[in-house]
């Protein structure tokens, strides 16, 4: 996703559902996720928001339909990733880079 988005790891790990705008096609980058710590990103992206592909907010759909949650749910869950849940969402991902 960070190919195709500009944003870093840390960046992505701090996405809730909230910052993510379907309609818009957009995602506001409002902090960031270091090891443990919670933070504001660095980078030029939290000057504003993102758009992203229409391949990507397909993906990001099919996601929140596996895994459903509130707003304020991190899109990327630790618990989904380490339990490899989150591999349907890098396979599509890598589907898209083809």
């Amino acid at each position: 996703m960070s190919a195709f988005t500009g944003l870093t790891r840390s960046e992505l790990r701090g996405l809730r559902w909230k910052d993510y705008d379907a309609e818009a096609k957009r995602i506001t980058v409002s902090q960031k996720i270091v090891g443990t710590i919670l933070g504001r990103p660095e980078t030029g992206a939290c000057r504003g928001s993102v758009p992203i592909i229409d391949q990507l907010a397909t993906i990001l759909a099919e996601y929140r339909k596996e895994f459903p949650g509130n707003e304020e749910d991190f899109i990327f869950q630790v618990e989904r990733m380490q339990a490899g849940r989150d591999k349907m969402f890098a396979l599509n991902l890598d589907k898209l880079s083809r």
